[in-house]
């Protein structure tokens, strides 16, 4: 796990409250908001909370599957693994490990900002980008990136970050390239609503 990554769950954890039960709902949405309105119009608002609270939960599985579409199944020679979602404290990350014939393999991870208005992360990935003007800086897409040893980070507009991790022999020239195989600039839209 990266310094980044560590530094954000920490934070997380200090500034996130206690919220809906993990359980997820097994009704649908339709089903669930005829519920709010039902207690809305009972006036018992705490149910109405409690039911947008699942609903909240249904929201984000969705989004979570709508995100990993943007991870395409292979990355130029490398082929894509299952993709793994966690979710922690009101953060979420979305990975996926790609590896080519000779062993090397490369990590890609999406994390904050995952549609919630840059959530949690959203300052520390503001301030990431901050920090990465003072090292090795470039543009991926129009948005500021950087290399540190085998991690290139490019830092989202929307808030998140999303990182190529190279693991075996993969140079800096190579992640910039699969870095912009990578549909960054779709994914950015999308998690910024447009």
């Amino acid at each position: 796990m990266s310094k980044l990554m560590t530094a954000s769950l920490m934070l997380c954890a200090c500034l996130t409250f206690a919220g809906p039960p993990a359980v997820f709902a097994e009704e649908d949405l339709e089903s669930i908001f005829s519920k709010v309105n039902e207690h809305i119009e009972k006036k018992n608002f705490t149910k109405a909370l409690e039911e947008l609270s699942w609903a909240q939960k249904e929201l984000e599985k969705m989004n979570a599957k709508r995100i990993e579409e943007f991870f395409p199944p292979q990355l130029g020679s490398y082929k894509g693994a299952r993709i793994e979602t966690q979710s922690m404290m009101g953060m979420q990350s979305i990975e996926r490990l790609y590896t080519d014939e000779k062993g090397n393999s490369l990590s890609v991870s999406v994390m904050g900002g995952l549609g919630s208005g840059g959530g949690p992360l959203g300052g520390i990935a503001a301030f990431g980008r901050m920090a990465a003007m003072q090292g090795d800086t470039f543009r991926i897409d129009g948005l500021t990136a950087s290399i540190d040893g085998s991690e290139l980070s490019v830092f989202l507009d929307s808030g998140g970050i999303i990182k190529f991790d190279g693991r075996g022999n993969i140079e800096a020239e190579e992640l910039k390239k699969k870095a912009r195989e990578f549909k960054i600039k779709e994914l950015d839209a999308y998690l910024s609503g447009k």
